[in-house]
């Protein structure tokens, strides 16, 4: 990905995250300057939900961005940012830290019929189990819905983008796995899963690289997790201690849960937006009376943890509650 200044050796493992001030909230590396007290001026009120969420991408011989020459350098096997459009040889790779990851299906219209996103569903969604029962449980068989749309398997890794040394988050990208790259990802996390300890997923650092991979239908271009620290997935994690309490890894603050929490609240409000338009396409613009609406619920989360930290007693959470609740219901008398 591209960079500024570059980072500092590292030293003893610590993990650092730059100043907010010097990093925008969509997978930009770090500042080349420094704007002083300018930093951040323009974005005022901004959120997460007025800005794009960046997708790292495997380019194939028929993906838009090499056939039909879209973006100027772009061949098979590069990495590409749908945000900034950067490029990124796949043999290097994209150094990352997993800090989420959502397991679903995605419908997609054929691209006999024009192609298209429509949506996404659960694991275990009646969509989902419908499909699978019309195969008859054959997992080599293409899974679709009753109208002839594609439900495609999909793990969405949504990813802090480390430096080259794993010493410092630059940004944040999702990276979509799919079909033939399903195995692969397994097989990193079961690596993971065994290790002694059994420590989170956002602690391995790793690299996501490409290759050139075959099957009956051709050749084409597959990922690889590799290992971003000492060649090994133990050498490669995050000390839970901190560089503060003699530990290598996190420093003061834990700031990688801190973007892991960004990422998380970006995509809450994200699945907030589409529960919100395909109520509304169905019940119309009443669909929120009668119950709390969609996005209320981080305020409600945020209500009960402040309760709980200044008491233990019920009264107090549930006038938090109480408090959260009340525009809801404000809304719904109104209307």
């Amino acid at each position: 990905m591209a960079k500024g200044d570059k980072a500092p050796a590292a030293t003893g493992g610590e993990l650092t995250v730059k100043d907010e001030a010097q990093t925008t909230a969509v997978a930009v590396a770090g500042a080349a300057y420094d704007y002083g007290s300018d930093a951040g001026g323009g974005f005022e009120g901004t959120t997460q939900a007025d800005l794009s969420i960046p997708f790292l991408n495997v380019l194939q011989a028929n993906s838009p961005q090499v056939e039909d020459k879209q973006v100027e350098g772009a061949s098979s096997g590069m990495i590409f940012n749908t945000v900034t459009n950067e490029l990124v040889n796949g043999e290097t790779g994209v150094p990352l830290l997993i800090a989420h990851e959502e397991h679903v299906f995605v419908e997609w219209t054929p691209r006999t019929k024009g192609g298209g996103f429509v949506g996404q569903h659960a694991v275990d969604s009646e969509v989902v189990k419908a499909a699978q029962q019309a195969t008859g449980g054959d997992r080599t068989k293409k899974l679709q819905t009753p109208n002839g749309n594609d439900l495609i398997e999909t793990y969405y890794l949504y990813s802090l983008i480390l430096n080259a040394e794993g010493t410092e988050v630059e940004g944040f990208a999702v990276f979509p796995i799919t079909s033939t790259k399903i195995k692969h990802y397994r097989a990193f996390k079961t690596a993971i899963y065994m290790i002694k300890g059994k420590p989170p997923l956002w602690a391995a650092r790793l690299k996501i690289s490409t290759w050139k991979d075959k099957n009956e239908k051709g050749a084409f271009y597959n990922v690889k997790f590799d290992p971003l620290v000492g060649g090994k997935w133990q050498t490669t994690l995050i000390d839970p201690r901190g560089a503060d309490a003699g530990g290598e890894g996190l420093p003061r603050g834990r700031p990688v849960r801190r973007e892991e929490g960004r990422l998380h609240q970006a995509e809450r409000q994200r699945r907030c937006r589409q529960r919100q338009r395909r109520r509304r396409a169905v019940l119309g613009p009443r669909a929120h009376l009668g119950r709390p609406r969609p996005c209320a619920v981080p305020t409600l989360r945020r209500a009960l943890f402040s309760s709980h930290r200044k008491t233990s007693h019920g009264p107090q959470i549930h006038a938090s509650l109480d408090a959260a609740l009340r525009p809801c219901r404000r809304t719904a008398s109104a209307s």
